[in-house]
């Protein structure tokens, strides 16, 4: 199984308000990872990152975010 790593920029300015929240998923060779599911657990939200394995979710502060990503 391969191993990934995320790179993830957050920025909320006001407790408990959604922000836009983005990053970019990298394998361990700093590849990006195209078709990463990305899902806010509170909300149900799911987006998935695009050929550069970036993506943007709408979250607010402690909202938990999963990434899955299914291999060969």
């Amino acid at each position: 199984m391969r191993r990934f790593f995320l790179l993830f920029l957050l920025y909320v300015p006001f407790l408990g308000s959604a922000q836009k929240v983005s990053g970019i998923i990298l394998d361990e060779d700093n590849n990006p990872l195209p078709a990463t599911l990305v899902f806010n657990a509170k909300t149900q939200e799911k987006v998935n990152t695009n050929l550069n394995g970036e993506f943007t979710i709408v979250a607010a502060q402690n909202e938990e975010l999963r990434f899955v990503r299914q291999g060969f």
